[in-house]
């Protein structure tokens, strides 16, 4: 059996609706996208028309749990079971924003406390430029704003920041 374009179409969509509940980062919508299309390509080898279901109804729960793993396996989705959505690992983003600093005297920790004061619009933009490596105006596209806001989210972010070492 060949994978038409509908079918990719499909699996694209699941990868849609699962992303667009727990992801905010566009970069993992494309790649969880490509691990439902490469779920469905695996499957497509064992469907047997011959059970009575579709292709589609055979392989949806394999799709959709590829999408869901990946989204695990970056750290974007819990792994307690729940589904429930997180943002990046703290103590990764803590342990990069330490090492980029000019400063070498932030250590990890304290950086992971500065971040937890940060509200999830802040953090969001502060992830986006010391993990994703991103400039403001990509940070603006992303976040569906202007690059001024996002200037001034940082800002905002920043302070908070160097209140919180300081406390």
């Amino acid at each position: 059996m060949c994978l038409t374009e509908s079918d990719l179409k499909w699996a694209d969509s699941i990868a849609a609706a699962i992303c667009g509940r727990n992801v905010h980062y566009h970069a993992h919508v494309e790649d969880a996208a490509a691990e439902a299309r490469i779920a469905l390509w695996r499957v497509i080898e064992r469907y047997d028309a011959a059970h009575g279901t579709t292709l589609r109804q055979w392989a949806n729960s394999r799709v959709a749990g590829a999408v869901w793993d990946y989204l695990r396996h970056v750290g974007v989705v819990a792994r307690n079971g729940n589904k429930t959505p997180t943002t990046l690992p703290l103590d990764k983003v803590a342990r990069r924003i330490a090492d980029q600093s000019m400063q070498s005297t932030y250590e990890p920790a304290a950086v992971a406390r500065a971040l937890a004061v940060l509200n999830p619009r802040q953090r969001e933009a502060v992830e986006r430029t010391y993990w994703l490596d991103q400039n403001q105006n990509e940070i603006a596209h992303e976040m569906g704003v202007g690059t001024s806001r996002v200037s001034q989210i940082l800002r905002r972010a920043h302070r908070k920041m160097v209140a919180a070492f300081a406390a």
